[in-house]
């Protein structure tokens, strides 16, 4: 899970850092706010340790299209940091234990355009990875690279995790100047640590996109705005208990509800198919409401495996009761259990249903300021918590309504 994130002049976000991360963040503001660039920073950092930083660049048109508007090219690289912490001990083969329950890993990548011009080439200014057994403690530097070129520094104990051979006077030349590290990374313990920051995922589902029919495949994965629902509902199919659990889900939609089923099409294609008790046939995914096609498309973004989700207004189409349920179920996987895997879940909301369902110190707030996004946890938003819970225990008014009032601020 990550326990702190800051990103610099990526976007809005001219310097916001996020300390003590919650399982679940609910996310307000008003519209322009940088919300949505917030749950981006999140998602750009995940695909550079999936795929590479030149495809994270290329999926949001360049590195024009992520950099702050406020800060010329050349002069100021975006930066991220995140903290990681891992509940679990670290062992490496053949090694001693070199941690102890409780293990800190610390990244940090800068990266800047070469030039000023739009289509100059990006390069990486620094690099760094650490392991520590208290978050404030001493860092044991991994790796560090600047932007020289010079060769990776690496700690001696762990110098062998590269999947070819170890340091080498060529280290540099399988490290280009304008690509991470961290992704060439083969040791065990540290694809732990990847696993759990390239595991973060966008979702901002369209009925539309969820309903359409899907192409085989057998990752089973919903696209960011929907795509794909009938493969990844395939994919479930074959886990009865987690299947029963998604239908559990939608019978509080529909209580009518009998079955969500996939099926081939006349063109190759899986689609969706919803049987309803009463009717002989099944419905075609056209023949169902937006809230129905939401309602299994939000549900299995949380029944999924990513480690990681990032939701973008999860309201659109959702009867107030099945949005409240939602947030119960976000609220169950988010929460340590022995029967669920932990996620983290962080989303976006102009919904005081949603804010109502969430304590306190799950809410953040952000505002546009001189044009920058500020993020700030709302308990800092009021000046004595214990007086405010007190009075949220004894006033018909959640927390949502007393947001809405602009009492906590992040509204136009």
């Amino acid at each position: 899970m990550l326990h702190d994130f800051s990103v610099s002049n990526f976007k809005s976000l001219k310097d916001v850092e996020l300390t003590n991360l919650p399982s679940l963040a609910v996310i307000v503001g008003p519209n322009a706010s940088g919300k949505s660039n917030l749950l981006d920073a999140f998602d750009f950092l995940s695909t550079v340790f999936r795929t590479g930083l030149d495809s994270a660049l290329a999926s949001r048109g360049g590195y024009e299209n992520v950099a702050s508007r406020k800060t010329r090219r050349a002069r100021a690289p975006i930066r991220f940091e995140v903290l990681v912490e891992s509940p679990e001990v670290s062992r490496l083969p053949n090694r001693r234990r070199w941690e102890i329950e409780g293990t800190f890993w610390k990244y940090s990548l800068e990266f800047r355009a070469r030039t000023a011009s739009i289509d100059a080439d990006v390069q990486i200014v620094s690099e760094r990875l650490g392991v520590a057994t208290e978050r404030y403690g001493h860092y044991r530097i991994i790796f560090e690279r600047d932007r020289t070129g010079a060769l990776p520094v690496i700690s001696d104990e762990i110098g062998w995790m590269f999947p070819v051979g170890g340091q080498s006077e060529d280290a540099r030349l399988r490290f280009p100047p304008a690509e991470a590290i961290i992704t060439r990374l083969g040791h065990p313990d540290v694809h732990w640590f990847t696993t759990q920051v390239s595991s973060f995922r966008t979702y901002q589902i369209s009925p539309l996109m969820a309903r359409r029919p899907s192409a085989p495949t057998a990752e089973g994965t919903i696209g960011r705005f929907g795509q794909n629902v009938a493969s990844a509902l395939r994919r479930l199919e074959r886990e009865p208990e987690r299947m029963e659990q998604l239908m559990s889900h939608v019978r509080v939609a529909v209580p009518s509800m009998e079955a969500v089923q996939t099926g081939y099409l006349a063109t190759k294609e899986l689609g969706l198919f919803f049987k309803e008790a009463g009717f002989k046939r099944r419905w075609f995914a056209d023949d169902v409401s937006d809230g129905t096609i939401q309602t299994v498309a939000l549900f299995l973004t949380l029944l999924g495996e990513d480690n990681g989700v990032l939701i973008e207004e999860p309201e659109t189409s959702l009867h107030p009761w099945i949005l409240r349920h939602f947030m119960k179920v976000a609220k169950e996987v988010t929460s340590p259990s022995d029967n669920l895997e932990q996620i983290q879940l962080l989303m976006t909301t102009h919904s005081p249903i949603c804010v109502n369902e969430v304590d306190l110190a799950n809410l953040l707030i952000t505002e546009r300021v001189d044009g920058e996004t500020r993020v700030t946890p709302a308990a800092q938003e009021v000046d004595d918590e214990g007086r405010f819970r007190e009075f949220l225990n004894h006033e018909v008014l959640g927390l949502g309504e007393i947001w809405d009032k602009g009492i906590l601020g992040g509204v136009p």
